[in-house]
């Protein structure tokens, strides 16, 4: 009986727009603390960024507070949209004696190309796999369908259980696939 695992996913949609926000709220910083020194010390040529901006908001005309308020709600609703959406779901459960076994599809690609390439008179092999099925791609010299199927098909089925889809194509090798 295997332990049950929490299925790995992908970093949450919303983590560049938090490392964004961070970045500018580090820039906010900066601008408070010029402002405080401003302030404060007074330095000779530095002037106020933050002064002009309540007559600058107060004067402004409705449209361009509507056009603002717009914005910002837009901005709001993209922030929540982003965070709420459900992370990519890439790993292939793979039911281990022990515990459950999580895999990337181009995990049980690499495994399936491997397997093909271990059988005499293959010469290239090269695997697409999806989550439920392997598809192979087989270049060799005098195989038999049957007996590079039956191989690849045991392989797979031993590794990742006998529920992966398996299908084998053999064509004959060329002078570029031996190369």
């Amino acid at each position: 009986m295997s332990a049950s695992a929490p299925a790995p996913a992908d970093s949450p949609r919303a983590r560049w727009l938090a490392v964004l926000v961070g970045v500018a709220l580090l820039a906010a910083s900066g601008v408070a603390v010029r402002e405080f020194v401003v302030w404060y010390w007074k330095p000779a040529g530095w002037n106020s960024w933050l002064a002009p901006l309540p007559d600058l908001i107060s004067h402004a005309s409705p449209q361009a507070t509507a056009i603002a308020g717009i914005g910002a709600v837009a901005l709001g609703l993209i922030l929540m949209v982003s965070a709420l959406r459900p992370r990519n779901r890439r790993y292939v459960r793979i039911d281990g004696p022990a515990a459950d076994i999580w895999l990337r599809p181009v995990d049980l690609a690499r495994f399936s190309t491997a397997s093909a390439k271990t059988l005499p008179g293959v010469v290239t092999a090269s695997t697409l796999a999806r989550k439920d099925r392997v598809i192979v791609d087989v270049a060799g010299r005098e195989l038999s369908h049957d007996a590079v199927f039956t191989h690849i098909e045991s392989a797979v089925h031993r590794a990742f259980g006998p529920d992966m889809l398996v299908n084998v194509s053999l064509r004959e090798a060329t002078e570029e696939d031996e190369l």
